[in-house]
Protein backbone atom coordinates (compact mmCIF):
# COMPACT_ATOMS: atom_id res chain seq x y z
CA UNK A 1 0.00 0.00 0.00
CA UNK A 2 1.02 3.70 -0.59
CA UNK A 3 -0.25 4.74 2.58
CA UNK A 4 -0.40 3.86 6.35
CA UNK A 5 -4.34 3.96 6.39
CA UNK A 6 -4.24 1.76 3.64
CA UNK A 7 -2.82 -0.79 5.28
CA UNK A 8 -3.70 -0.52 8.55
CA UNK A 9 -6.40 -3.53 8.14
CA UNK A 10 -4.26 -5.91 6.99
CA UNK A 11 -1.38 -5.20 9.55
CA UNK A 12 -4.23 -5.98 12.16
CA UNK A 13 -4.89 -9.04 10.46
CA UNK A 14 -1.49 -10.57 10.53
CA UNK A 15 -0.28 -12.99 13.03
CA UNK A 16 3.35 -13.91 14.29
CA UNK A 17 4.37 -10.25 12.33
CA UNK A 18 8.11 -9.96 12.25
CA UNK A 19 9.83 -6.78 11.61
CA UNK A 20 12.15 -6.97 8.94
CA UNK A 21 14.11 -4.17 6.27
CA UNK A 22 13.68 -4.04 2.56
CA UNK A 23 14.80 -0.69 0.55
CA UNK A 24 15.13 0.95 3.97
CA UNK A 25 11.20 0.76 4.59
CA UNK A 26 9.75 -1.41 7.41
CA UNK A 27 7.82 -4.21 6.27
CA UNK A 28 5.35 -6.88 8.59
CA UNK A 29 6.08 -10.75 7.30
CA UNK A 30 3.67 -13.02 9.05
CA UNK A 31 0.59 -14.96 8.18
CA UNK A 32 -3.11 -14.09 7.19
CA UNK A 33 -5.01 -17.25 7.31
CA UNK A 34 -2.90 -20.17 5.78
CA UNK A 35 -0.88 -17.97 3.42
CA UNK A 36 2.60 -16.40 3.74
CA UNK A 37 2.30 -12.80 3.63
CA UNK A 38 5.20 -9.44 3.40
CA UNK A 39 3.07 -6.25 3.85
CA UNK A 40 4.76 -2.40 2.82
CA UNK A 41 3.89 1.23 3.18
CA UNK A 42 5.91 1.99 -0.23
CA UNK A 43 4.99 5.92 -0.32
CA UNK A 44 3.28 7.73 -3.01
CA UNK A 45 4.14 8.41 -6.79
CA UNK A 46 5.38 5.82 -9.24
CA UNK A 47 9.50 5.49 -8.27
CA UNK A 48 8.34 5.18 -4.76
CA UNK A 49 6.46 2.03 -5.71
CA UNK A 50 8.33 0.43 -8.19
CA UNK A 51 11.48 0.99 -5.80
CA UNK A 52 9.19 -1.24 -2.75
CA UNK A 53 8.17 -3.49 -5.23
CA UNK A 54 11.70 -4.40 -6.81
CA UNK A 55 12.81 -4.76 -3.04
CA UNK A 56 10.21 -6.92 -1.94
CA UNK A 57 10.26 -8.97 -5.02
CA UNK A 58 14.46 -9.22 -4.58
CA UNK A 59 14.51 -10.27 -0.97
CA UNK A 60 11.20 -12.17 -0.23
CA UNK A 61 10.42 -13.61 -4.07
CA UNK A 62 6.59 -13.64 -3.40
CA UNK A 63 3.93 -16.21 -6.03
CA UNK A 64 2.22 -12.55 -6.28
CA UNK A 65 2.60 -8.68 -5.60
CA UNK A 66 -0.99 -7.42 -4.90
CA UNK A 67 -1.07 -3.45 -4.66
CA UNK A 68 -4.44 -2.11 -2.70
CA UNK A 69 -5.63 1.06 -1.31
CA UNK A 70 -7.77 3.79 -2.92
CA UNK A 71 -7.76 5.61 -6.60
CA UNK A 72 -10.19 8.37 -8.46
CA UNK A 73 -12.90 7.15 -10.58
CA UNK A 74 -12.78 8.05 -13.86
CA UNK A 75 -15.85 6.14 -15.39
CA UNK A 76 -18.96 7.79 -15.12
CA UNK A 77 -20.23 4.57 -13.54
CA UNK A 78 -18.37 4.49 -10.56
CA UNK A 79 -18.91 5.95 -7.29
CA UNK A 80 -17.14 6.66 -4.20
CA UNK A 81 -16.93 3.37 -2.04
CA UNK A 82 -17.19 1.21 -5.46
CA UNK A 83 -14.13 -0.95 -5.92
CA UNK A 84 -12.15 -1.68 -9.13
CA UNK A 85 -9.81 -4.80 -9.89
CA UNK A 86 -7.47 -4.33 -12.53
CA UNK A 87 -7.43 -6.32 -15.66
CA UNK A 88 -3.88 -4.66 -17.09
CA UNK A 89 -2.40 -1.02 -16.08
CA UNK A 90 -0.57 1.65 -17.42
CA UNK A 91 1.04 4.57 -16.78
CA UNK A 92 -0.79 7.50 -18.19
CA UNK A 93 1.87 10.09 -18.02
CA UNK A 94 4.92 8.42 -19.80
CA UNK A 95 4.53 10.46 -22.75
CA UNK A 96 7.22 9.05 -25.90
CA UNK A 97 4.91 10.45 -27.96
CA UNK A 98 7.26 13.02 -29.91
CA UNK A 99 9.62 9.75 -30.64
CA UNK A 100 6.61 7.68 -32.24
CA UNK A 101 5.28 5.79 -29.35
CA UNK A 102 1.73 5.73 -27.93
CA UNK A 103 1.11 7.33 -24.46
CA UNK A 104 2.09 5.15 -21.87
CA UNK A 105 4.89 2.91 -24.05
CA UNK A 106 7.46 1.30 -21.90
CA UNK A 107 10.48 0.79 -24.42
CA UNK A 108 12.14 -2.50 -21.92
CA UNK A 109 9.22 -4.28 -22.32
CA UNK A 110 7.89 -3.32 -26.09
CA UNK A 111 4.31 -2.42 -24.35
CA UNK A 112 2.36 -0.11 -23.85
CA UNK A 113 -0.29 -2.56 -20.93
CA UNK A 114 0.66 -4.47 -18.28
CA UNK A 115 -2.07 -7.28 -17.89
CA UNK A 116 -2.80 -8.22 -14.83
CA UNK A 117 -2.96 -12.24 -13.29
CA UNK A 118 -6.46 -13.18 -14.60
CA UNK A 119 -7.08 -15.82 -11.68
CA UNK A 120 -6.21 -13.96 -9.13
CA UNK A 121 -8.22 -10.90 -9.81
CA UNK A 122 -11.56 -13.16 -10.05
CA UNK A 123 -10.23 -14.75 -7.18
CA UNK A 124 -10.12 -11.43 -5.04
CA UNK A 125 -13.67 -10.28 -6.86
CA UNK A 126 -15.45 -13.49 -5.46
CA UNK A 127 -14.10 -12.44 -2.12
CA UNK A 128 -16.34 -9.14 -2.75
CA UNK A 129 -19.62 -8.50 -0.54
CA UNK A 130 -22.53 -8.71 -2.92
CA UNK A 131 -23.77 -5.24 -1.61
CA UNK A 132 -20.71 -3.55 -3.22
CA UNK A 133 -20.57 -2.63 -6.93
CA UNK A 134 -17.23 -4.39 -8.27
CA UNK A 135 -15.56 -3.41 -11.74
CA UNK A 136 -12.89 -4.95 -13.41
CA UNK A 137 -10.81 -3.21 -16.22
CA UNK A 138 -7.60 -0.71 -16.82
CA UNK A 139 -6.26 0.89 -13.72
CA UNK A 140 -4.13 3.91 -14.94
CA UNK A 141 -1.07 5.17 -12.89
CA UNK A 142 1.02 8.64 -12.77
CA UNK A 143 2.65 11.17 -11.16
CA UNK A 144 0.29 13.53 -10.63
CA UNK A 145 -3.00 13.69 -8.34
CA UNK A 146 -6.17 13.73 -11.11
CA UNK A 147 -8.47 16.52 -10.61
CA UNK A 148 -7.97 18.92 -13.67
CA UNK A 149 -9.87 18.13 -16.64
CA UNK A 150 -7.64 18.80 -18.87
CA UNK A 151 -6.05 15.61 -16.99
CA UNK A 152 -9.05 13.64 -17.44
CA UNK A 153 -9.08 14.46 -21.42
CA UNK A 154 -5.32 13.34 -21.55
CA UNK A 155 -6.21 9.94 -19.85
CA UNK A 156 -9.48 9.30 -21.96
CA UNK A 157 -8.08 10.14 -25.37
CA UNK A 158 -5.77 7.50 -24.77
CA UNK A 159 -7.00 5.28 -22.91
CA UNK A 160 -11.31 4.96 -23.16
CA UNK A 161 -11.70 2.28 -21.42
CA UNK A 162 -9.75 3.46 -18.31
CA UNK A 163 -11.70 3.04 -15.18
CA UNK A 164 -9.77 4.77 -12.19
CA UNK A 165 -6.84 6.72 -11.82
CA UNK A 166 -4.29 6.40 -9.23
CA UNK A 167 -0.42 7.01 -8.37
CA UNK A 168 1.11 3.66 -7.90
CA UNK A 169 -0.15 0.40 -9.65
CA UNK A 170 0.84 0.59 -13.03
CA UNK A 171 4.31 1.27 -11.38
CA UNK A 172 4.09 -2.14 -9.87
CA UNK A 173 2.28 -3.70 -12.87
CA UNK A 174 5.69 -2.60 -14.19
CA UNK A 175 8.07 -3.94 -12.09
CA UNK A 176 6.05 -7.34 -11.88
CA UNK A 177 6.70 -7.94 -15.38
CA UNK A 178 9.45 -7.43 -15.77
CA UNK A 179 10.59 -9.56 -12.92
CA UNK A 180 7.98 -12.21 -14.28
CA UNK A 181 5.63 -12.63 -10.96
CA UNK A 182 2.01 -12.76 -11.27
CA UNK A 183 0.15 -9.16 -9.89
CA UNK A 184 -2.87 -7.46 -9.04
CA UNK A 185 -4.59 -4.09 -8.23
CA UNK A 186 -7.43 -3.44 -6.11
CA UNK A 187 -9.03 -0.07 -5.59
CA UNK A 188 -11.47 1.16 -3.70
CA UNK A 189 -12.48 5.00 -4.82
CA UNK A 190 -12.41 7.67 -2.93
CA UNK A 191 -13.21 10.19 -5.28
CA UNK A 192 -14.32 11.07 -8.72
CA UNK A 193 -10.91 12.17 -10.16
CA UNK A 194 -12.34 15.94 -10.84
CA UNK A 195 -12.26 19.59 -9.30
CA UNK A 196 -13.93 18.40 -5.89
CA UNK A 197 -11.34 15.34 -6.02
CA UNK A 198 -8.66 16.73 -3.08
CA UNK A 199 -11.40 17.43 -0.88
CA UNK A 200 -13.56 13.75 -1.36
CA UNK A 201 -9.75 12.04 -0.91
CA UNK A 202 -9.61 13.78 2.58
CA UNK A 203 -12.35 13.03 3.60
CA UNK A 204 -12.69 9.54 1.81
CA UNK A 205 -9.50 8.04 1.33
CA UNK A 206 -8.87 6.37 4.74
CA UNK A 207 -12.85 4.54 4.41
CA UNK A 208 -11.87 3.22 0.89
CA UNK A 209 -8.49 2.43 1.67
CA UNK A 210 -9.91 0.11 4.10
CA UNK A 211 -12.79 -1.22 2.04
CA UNK A 212 -9.88 -2.15 0.00
CA UNK A 213 -7.84 -4.24 2.06
CA UNK A 214 -10.78 -5.71 3.44
CA UNK A 215 -11.78 -7.00 0.33
CA UNK A 216 -7.78 -8.86 -0.22
CA UNK A 217 -8.25 -10.12 3.85
CA UNK A 218 -11.31 -11.82 2.80
CA UNK A 219 -9.65 -13.61 -0.49
CA UNK A 220 -6.91 -14.37 2.12
CA UNK A 221 -8.90 -16.11 4.37
CA UNK A 222 -11.16 -17.59 2.68
CA UNK A 223 -9.61 -19.02 -0.97
CA UNK A 224 -8.87 -22.38 -1.30
CA UNK A 225 -5.80 -21.16 -4.15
Amino acid sequence: SALQSEMEALKAEITNCKTESAANKEVCVGEIGDYNVVLMECGMGKVSAAAGAQALITKFNPDYVINTGCAGAISKELNIGDIVISEKTVEWDLDLISLGYPRGYVSSLDRVEMTADAELSQMIKKAIPDDTKVFTGCVVSGDQFVDKEEQLEVIIDAFPDALCAEMEGAAIGHVCVENGVPFCVIRAMSDTADHNSSMNFAEFSAAAGKKSAETLISMLKNADY
